[in-house]
């Protein structure tokens, strides 16, 4: 029995001290890495629950930022988020757009070619299937971009409605039997 005591004794002392460390390195990391600061903050309460894991996971939550996207080499001068907040467009010194999926972080295609200079701003329509940015050149440049969320929907949308099996002979003859490559949404899904 005083081993089983003195073992949990040594488990708690060891979790005390992790906790501490990742106090530790939430607080150092703050602005530079927001959210591995908070995940490090409720780390540290959950394996201690003392003033100090508290006071690290308000301090990581009042943080103003929620990551940190990295990769662009060009000055960032104007940023837009879709409607549905989702989607972040961001225009660039070189005359690009890049969009960024927000749940991944990463880029959505390749960047869009935008006014030439710097592009100052970047807009969403209330939909967000088309962006504008405008530019140094004095223009504003529309691109659609709902193609670049689900290329197979958009692409199925434009083509129109479903391909019999006469058109599918037609253009893939000596390929593949007949497919329904844009079927129909059922009522109420599309």
């Amino acid at each position: 029995m005083l081993a089983f005591h003195a073992r949990q004794d040594a488990v708690r002392q060891r979790d005390i001290a992790v906790s501490a460390g990742l106090v530790s390195q939430s607080e150092a990391l703050g602005d530079a890495d927001p959210r591995i600061s908070r995940l490090l903050s409720v780390a540290a309460w959950r394996l201690n629950p003392s003033s100090d894991a508290r006071y690290a996971m308000l301090t990581a939550a009042a943080l103003p930022g929620t990551g940190v996207l990295t990769g662009d080499t060009h000055p960032i001068l104007s940023l837009a988020f879709s409607r549905d907040g989702k989607t972040l467009a961001s225009g660039f010194g070189n005359g690009t757009v890049q969009l960024r999926d927000m749940a991944t972080g990463g880029s959505i295609g390749q960047p869009l070619t935008g006014p030439a200079g710097p592009v100052y701003s970047v807009a969403f329509s209330p939909d967000g299937k088309t962006l504008a940015g405008g530019g140094a050149d004095r223009t504003i440049r529309i691109w659609h971009v709902a193609y670049l969320r689900d290329t197979a929907a958009y692409l199925c949308a434009s083509a129109g409605p479903p391909r019999t099996r006469a058109e599918w002979a037609r253009w893939v003859p000596s390929g593949p039997a007949y497919q329904d490559i844009c079927p129909v949404p059922p009522p109420g899904k599309g």
